[in-house]
């Protein structure tokens, strides 16, 4: 939930540069539409994390197509001089409404993990995770708003609020499953299949190429479904599902 920014007590790390206005009365318009559509969120989250905000800055907007600005320290009174305990960094997500609530959902998760999960994978799938220059990895990160870290090959990282974590460990167990099940797709739907996944890795050709091309067809076609999906999900759904397993967890 947002809330309403203080004005006293505010160092200011980042600035937002002001974009200029169109000489086109049209395009000026646009812009203005464009303005309005977006949405802008604003919260805050421990100081400590201030370094780590500012690495990860470009990652959000990339994967998650915001602007996220860190707009300033919050001071809080009453601290003796010095002490960090209370004081908070004040942030700003722009964008799409639903972009801006799965980034808030990441940098939250980020800056106050709830689950880490280390989740192991057949090496021979590592192409998932590091070819087609990292747009199986990024889209997988923006659908579930998990951090997934490759440490190594065969291996992954999952770090974040407790929801995203099971959607991301849900979803790497469904490719997993789908790669040693090698199960084959009718016909038709087949030769569609392996036609559009060989036309969109081909136009992201790197060195994992050619192991993305032999994967399963039916994988290819869940991989297909992470990348042309809607953003949005099924969030009663997901919430029930996460309910039960992290049930069974907390009993375990």
């Amino acid at each position: 939930m947002s809330t309403t920014r203080p004005l006293l007590g505010m160092r200011r790390v980042t600035e937002l540069p002001c974009p200029e206005q169109p000489g086109n009365s049209l395009l000026a318009s646009a812009g203005k539409q464009q303005a309005e559509a977006s949405t802008v969120d604003e919260f805050t989250v421990l100081e400590d994390k201030e370094e780590e905000l500012k690495c990860a800055r470009p990652r959000v907007e990339q994967v998650f197509k915001v602007t996220f600005t860190i707009i300033g320290l919050l001071d809080h009174t009453g601290q003796p001089h010095g002490s960090k305990t209370s004081r908070q960094i004040w942030l700003q997500l722009r964008g799409n409404q639903d972009d801006v609530s799965k980034a808030k959902e990441y940098v939250r998760g980020m800056c106050d993990p709830e689950l880490q999960k280390e989740e192991r994978y057949p090496t021979d799938m590592h192409c998932i995770f590091a070819g087609a220059r990292g747009l199986f990895l990024d889209r997988l990160i923006r659908d579930t708003s998990a951090e997934v870290l490759v440490p190594e090959p065969g291996r992954l990282w999952l770090v974040g609020r407790a929801l995203s974590v099971v959607m991301a460990q849900s979803r790497v167990q469904q490719f997993v499953a789908l790669f040693q099940e090698k199960k084959s797709l009718p016909s038709d739907r087949e030769t569609a299949v392996k036609r559009t996944f060989k036309s969109f890795v081909e136009e992201r050709d790197d060195k994992y190429t050619m192991e993305l091309l032999l994967l399963p067809s039916a994988l290819k076609e869940e991989l297909l479904g992470l990348v042309h999906s809607p953003t949005s999900t099924n969030t009663s759904a997901l919430v029930g599902l996460f309910n039960i397993i992290y049930g069974i967890w907390s009993q375990s």
